[in-house]
């Protein structure tokens, strides 16, 4: 009987272990900060719907990470259709990924232009430098950039079966800020650059009909792929080889 009971605690203890969530935000120090490199990815992302193999919205995406200091800079270039779309300056501190700043430039007189200070987030007062809806975020739960979630799950400390609660705030939207959870579903084998790689397959549960699955290089730690399902439409980002 002794026995049987601390059998029981252990297998009672490895269940509460393995649904253990760990909590991710811009204060508690729990991203491998050490894994950050200057270098440019390239991703090309695409729209599809399920009656059709037929590709749309294409665009390359270029996300060139620096870092300068106590701060890192991330020019993201979006591309489509032999002209550039968008253009983003985003930066955040290189210690916890705290927000700093984000500039976005729409390629034509459409601008916008975020400050972030003390756990806040306000646009620019400059209608010059933001001429979009005015924002001001009064408490950002200590959230990530949601426009850095690439660059971000490449820091997590992922492993089988674990989950994590990750506060992220997307600038300028009407949805405050708040946890979302991830969780490390399996493994996969896949073939990039020619290369086997073994990846750690994160996945989010937007809603019952939407979702994402994002592939991440267990050696670079870069996300190699992500697929996005919003009903009957599917959004896919491809890591392009240098």
């Amino acid at each position: 009987m002794k026995s049987l009971f601390i059998i029981l605690s252990i297998l009672l203890i490895s269940t509460l272990c393995s649904a253990q969530i760990e909590t991710i935000n811009t204060q508690n120090n729990k991203l491998i900060m050490n894994r950050i490199t200057n270098e440019t990815n390239s991703y090309l992302v695409y729209f599809q719907n399920d009656q059709s193999e037929a590709k749309f919205n294409m665009e390359i995406w270029d996300r060139t990470v620096s870092k300068a200091d106590n701060q890192l800079n991330v020019q993201w270039n979006r591309s489509g259709e032999g002209k550039t779309l968008y253009q983003y300056d985003i930066s955040v501190d290189a210690k916890t990924l705290e927000p700093i700043e984000e500039i976005i430039d729409h390629g034509n007189s459409n601008k916008k232009h975020f400050i972030y200070v003390e756990n806040q987030m306000r646009s620019h007062a400059d209608t010059s430098h933001h001429n979009g809806e005015p924002t001001h975020i009064a408490d950002l739960k200590h959230s990530f950039n949601w426009e850095l979630d690439l660059e971000t799950f490449a820091l997590l400390p992922l492993e089988n079966n674990k989950q994590f609660a990750i506060s992220f705030y997307h600038p300028g939207s009407s949805t405050p800020p708040q946890y979302y959870m991830y969780s490390v579903t399996s493994e996969s084998h896949v073939t990039f650059n020619h290369e086997a790689r073994t990846c750690w397959i994160l996945t989010i549960k937007y809603s019952e009909n939407s979702s994402a699955d994002f592939w991440i290089d267990q050696t670079t730690h870069k996300v190699l792929k992500m697929k996005e399902v919003y009903g009957n439409i599917t959004r896919y980002k491809l890591l392009l080889a240098k």
